[in-house]
């Protein structure tokens, strides 16, 4: 929360996080306050950045009718009916990774279930196994492309207090532009430019900012996607210093059907039960600075615990310390890059708090 008090002459900006209230120094009322005062007013009419509001933005339950999924629908369409040569490599790999089961008799109600579930996603039949291929990596791609976008809103306004690109701007870009711009989010110069060593290292999700592959409905799209983020507020976020979260598990929830998750063998670990076993792992080790690798890490649950773990541990250290030790303790593996690209983004947001400077950050999630 933020106030302002004053005398009608001078005046005084008083902040409350963290169960403290700081108070500035007295400034006269001048156009800097007044304009600071106003960006706060305006402020209170934006939406606060968390799990609940992101999957009513982009999902719209229980209708379903939201822009992540006429995201999806798009994408489906440039797969099934401009899929250019870059995009199949990058679609053959991708394969590789998710061999969806489809003669298993044991299996068999549920890969019915899975396909009845993408094809009610995208409202059109799925007519093979191949048409599932396409339906899942245009799901994946939508679900990959809205978190970079929030990632990349976050990340700037926590590392530089500001937007490294405008979204207003954004929004009324020309769709050649808009490309080049995703092209560069997505192999991640943007991030590396700022410090951000491996959050983006371009991954199988990348192929719609092609050339030859974008087209005007993906621009058009995606702009929608940087208005609906105009109006969110990150200060819930960078305020937030007392326990971990994961931002994304609800909206990935949401966006992918429980039949597809299932079928992929995907079950997320409640919170409490991840807090059990890192508290019983750690006495059974009964070592001083134990480390934790999690090899399977999915979007971080286990790792945002044990950051947690150790923030209270080492309460007494400076950030620098604490920043320190964390990345050096605390580490995932996965296979399924989306599952790597969350657990980086809900890692460096957990840990945004205790930044005090630029130096260059690589997240140890691989």
């Amino acid at each position: 929360f933020e106030g302002f008090v004053t005398d009608g002459v001078q005046g005084c900006f008083i902040t409350y996080v963290n169960e403290k209230i700081v108070a500035e120094k007295f400034m006269p009322i001048n156009d800097f306050a007044l304009d600071r005062i106003i960006q706060n007013i305006l402020a209170l009419k934006l939406i606060a950045f968390n799990a609940n509001n992101l999957v009513e933005s982009f999902c719209n339950p229980p209708i379903n009718d939201g822009i992540s999924f006429e995201l999806v629908e798009i994408l489906y369409g440039m797969l099934k009916n401009n899929m250019q040569a870059k995009t199949k490599m990058l679609f053959i790999e991708w394969k590789e990774l998710f061999n969806l089961a489809h003669d298993d008799i044991s299996k068999q109600q549920a890969i019915i279930d899975r396909k009845k579930a993408l094809e009610s996603l995208l409202n059109c039949e799925l007519d093979d196994k191949d048409d599932e291929y396409l339906a899942l990596f245009s799901l994946q791609t939508a679900y990959a492309v809205i978190v970079k976008i929030i990632a990349f809103k976050l990340i700037s306004q926590i590392r530089f207090d500001k937007s490294l690109i405008s979204f207003d701007v954004s929004m009324q870009m020309e769709s050649g532009p808009l490309r080049m711009q995703f092209a560069k989010l997505e192999n991640g110069a943007i991030f590396r430019e700022y410090g951000m060593t491996n959050l983006l290292e371009g991954d199988f999700f990348s192929w719609y900012c092609n050339e030859n592959q974008w087209d005007k409905d993906l621009s058009d799209v995606l702009k929608r996607v940087f208005e609906i983020l105009c109006r969110y507020s990150e200060k819930a976020v960078l305020n937030n210093t007392k326990r971990s979260q994961d931002f994304f598990k609800q909206l990935y929830e949401a966006m992918v059907p429980a039949a597809v998750r299932h079928s992929l063998g995907e079950y997320y670990t409640r919170k409490w039960l991840a807090q059990n076993v890192v508290d019983e792992a750690v006495k059974i080790a009964n070592v001083e600075n134990w480390k934790g690798l999690d090899p399977c890490c999915g979007s971080g649950t286990f790792l945002n615990v044990m950051i947690d773990k150790i923030l209270y541990e080492e309460k007494d250290k400076t950030d620098e310390e604490k920043l320190e030790d964390v990345l050096r303790r605390v580490k995932g593996i996965d296979l399924n890059p989306i599952a790597v690209l969350t657990a980086r983004v809900n890692y460096f947001i957990n840990i945004s708090h205790l930044f005090k400077n630029n130096n260059p950050i690589d997240i140890p999630v691989y």
